[in-house]
């Protein structure tokens, strides 16, 4: 596809994806939400389940409830195993949610950890949903673990 197509592709598909959230948005403002389904898994690609579920109203698709559990997070080959309770609706805690709203950063969420030729680097091992005390500890991980690294002997 050329340049001129793509762009002209970008402006339909904009235009469309625009009106149809609109009517979808008006749909549901609309609902009464009588009809709400049993619990659903959510899934990124066919048979690729995110261990998320959720409640949605049959006639317009809006999700009613949700829940999943306090699950483990694996970065850079290291886990980080959380609680494993079952959390639903606003007891999820999600990073980007949280970064989205303002009232964190990217930043807030990084903590130190070596590499194996010595080098130190910053990572995010919150990945997964939490649960409130899930995530209270881990910003109090992080806390320490900047504190130590800024604390750390030089040679």
């Amino acid at each position: 596809m050329g340049e001129a197509a793509t762009s002209e592709y970008q402006k339909l598909r904009t235009k469309y994806d625009d009106m149809f959230n609109k009517e979808v948005a008006e749909l549901q403002a609309g609902c009464p939400h009588s009809e709400v389904s049993d619990w659903i898994e959510i899934h990124w690609a066919p048979g690729h389940g995110t261990g998320t579920f959720v409640k949605e109203c049959k006639r317009c698709c809006k999700h009613m409830h949700e829940k999943t559990n306090c699950r483990q997070t694996k970065t850079r080959g290291k886990t980080m195993t959380w609680c494993g309770k079952e959390i639903v609706d606003n007891e999820i805690i999600r990073l980007h949610e949280l970064v989205e709203s303002g009232k964190y950063t990217y930043d807030d969420f990084r903590y130190p950890q070596k590499a194996p030729d010595g080098e130190t680097y910053m990572t995010i091992a919150l990945q997964s949903p939490v649960c409130k005390e899930c995530f209270d500890t881990y910003l109090d991980t992080v806390k320490k673990a900047r504190a130590m690294l800024n604390h750390a002997p030089t040679s």
